[in-house]
C-alpha cells in the first residue's frame, strides 16, 4: 500500500490492517471500534497511524519509544480482548504498566520513573525534580540556570530586599512551570531548544492552555538572547485594561461600604482599599499597625513610600480596625499581633486568597475593582507620585497614565492654582 496516500484517505483503516494482523484473533469490526475511539480526530489517527506503520513491532512487544497515543491504543485493545496485543511495557524494567508515566517518548511504571537518578549538575543520586533544556535530570538543589538567572533574578532586583507578594511569588513560579512543560514538550519530540523550529513553538501555543502561554514568551525570549534557539516570540505591549471601566459602580460600592455598619470592619476596610486606592489583596494582607499613623485627627496610611491622608469615614474606620482586630489566632492574645488583619495562623496575616475571597462574598470583584480605580486615579497626578502613593512600579504607573489619557501638566497647573488662591 502506498502509505502516503492511505494515511490521508483512511488513516483508521491503516490501524484495523496493522492490528488485525499483528492479532487475527480480534474482528475488523471490533478493532476499528476501538481505534476510533483511541485516535480521536483526523490529525491525531494519522499520526498513530505514521507511529505504528513506522515500527508495527509496539504492537507484539509493547516497547515505547513511542507516542503516548500508541500506548493508549495498546490499553483499549488489551481492554477490548485483544490477547495477541501487547500490554505497554516499561521502558525500565520490562513490566506490564496500566497506566503511563511518561519521560520523552518512553513509559514507564512507577517505581522506574519515581527512582533516584543522578543529578546532572551536582552529580549527586537524588528524586528528579526538574529537566533542563537537554532533558537532564535536575534535583531540588539545581534548578536550570532559566530559574536561578532569569526568574529569580528579576524577582530579587525588583524586591530590592524586601519579601515577596503571594501574587509575585505566583508569577514566578507560572513562569518556571510554563517553561518546564514547555521543555518537556520538545522532549517528547525528540526536540531540544536548538532544534525546534518556529512552526514547533506555534503547535505548542495552539496546545497549550491559556495560562502557559505568556510565561513560555517570556522563556522562549530569555532563551533567544542566550543564543540556545533561533525562534522568535515578540513581546506584546499592554494596551489598556480589557474589561469595562464601570466608574459608577466602583463610586457606589464605596459608599456602601463607608456606611453600612452591618459589614465587617475588615471586609469594610479591605474593600474601600481595593475600590479608592487601587491595592490588591496580597498588599492588603501584609499591612501591619505600623503601616497606621495617627497624628492629631489626621490618620494616614503607608501603601507605598508616602503616606497617604485617609479621608473620613474610613480614618476612624481604619482606627477602629486597628484597635478591636481580631482573627482566629489572636483571639485571648491582649492584641499583640502586629497584622492589621490577623490570619487563622498565629503570628500570620490572613492570606490574600481568602481575603479576595471574603471581598468577593460582598460583592467586590478586586480584579476589576482595581483596574478601575488605577483607571481613575490615573488622571491626575503624575506617575510618579501615583507609584510612591499607591506602592506600585513606575512602569504600571506610567501604563496605566497612557491608558486613561491622564495629563500630568493639567495636574501640575491646577495644584498651581490652588496654591496660588
Amino acid at each position: 500500500m502506498t502509505l502516503p496516500a492511505d494515511l490521508l484517505a483512511d488513516p483508521v483503516g491503516i490501524l484495523v490492517a496493522l492490528v488485525t494482523g499483528a492479532d487475527p484473533g480480534l474482528g475488523e469490526d471490533a478493532v476499528r471500534q476501538v481505534a476510533e475511539r483511541a485516535a480521536g480526530g483526523r490529525a491525531k489517527s494519522r499520526r498513530l497511524a505514521a507511529a505504528l506503520a513506522s515500527d508495527p513491532s509496539v504492537l507484539t512487544t509493547g516497547r515505547s519509544p513511542a507516542p503516548r497515543a500508541v500506548g493508549d491504543l495498546l490499553l483499549a485493545l488489551r481492554a477490548a480482548g485483544a490477547g495477541g496485543i501487547s500490554p505497554p511495557r516499561c521502558a525500565g524494567c520490562g513490566r506490564e504498566v496500566t497506566s503511563m508515566q511518561r519521560r520523552g517518548n518512553h513509559w514507564y511504571c512507577s517505581p522506574c520513573f519515581d527512582c533516584p537518578q543522578i543529578c546532572a549538575s551536582c552529580g549527586n543520586q537524588r528524586q528528579v525534580a526538574s529537566r533542563d533544556r537537554r532533558g537532564q535530570p535536575r534535583c531540588c538543589q539545581c534548578p536550570d540556570h532559566d530559574s536561578v538567572w532569569h526568574v529569580l533574578r528579576r524577582l530579587r532586583h525588583r524586591l530590592r530586599g524586601t519579601h515577596a507578594t503571594h501574587g509575585q511569588a505566583a508569577v514566578a513560579r507560572r513562569n518556571i512551570q510554563a517553561a518546564v512543560a514547555f521543555l518537556d514538550w520538545l522532549a517528547a519530540r525528540d526536540l531540544i531548544l536548538a532544534s525546534c523550529t518556529q512552526a514547533s513553538l506555534g503547535e505548542w501555543m495552539a496546545a497549550a492552555n491559556l495560562s502557559q502561554r505568556g510565561p513560555t514568551g517570556n522563556f522562549v525570549r530569555w532563551a533567544r538572547n542566550q543564543r540556545l534557539t533561533t525562534v522568535d516570540f515578540p513581546a506584546t505591549r499592554w494596551g489598556g485594561p480589557a474589561r469595562v471601566i464601570d466608574t459608577e459602580a466602583r463610586w457606589q460600592q464605596a459608599r456602601w461600604l463607608l456606611h453600612d455598619d452591618s459589614v465587617r470592619p475588615e471586609d469594610r476596610a479591605a474593600g474601600l482599599l481595593v475600590l479608592l486606592y487601587a491595592q490588591q489583596p496580597a498588599a492588603i494582607s501584609r499591612l501591619t499597625l505600623d503601616h497606621v499613623q495617627a497624628s492629631g485627627d489626621q490618620v494616614r496610611l503607608m501603601l507605598g513610600r508616602e503616606p497617604v491622608m485617609l479621608p473620613e469615614p474610613l480614618a476612624s474606620l481604619i482606627l477602629h480596625l486597628a484597635a478591636t482586630r481580631r482573627g482566629h489566632a489572636v483571639i485571648g492574645d491582649q492584641g499583640s499581633s502586629a497584622w492589621l488583619l490577623p490570619g487563622g495562623r498565629p503570628g500570620q496575616p490572613i492570606s490574600p486568597c481568602r481575603l479576595a475571597e471574603r471581598l468577593h462574598q460582598i460583592g467586590i470583584h478586586p480584579g476589576p475593582a482595581r483596574s478601575t480605580a488605577l483607571f481613575q486615579l490615573a488622571t491626575e497626578p503624575p506617575a510618579a507620585i501615583l507609584a510612591r502613593l499607591l506602592g506600585i512600579h513606575i512602569k504600571v504607573a506610567v501604563a496605566w497614565q497612557h491608558a486613561s489619557a491622564g495629563d500630568w501638566m493639567a495636574y501640575a497647573a491646577d495644584v498651581s492654582h490652588r496654591l496660588e488662591n
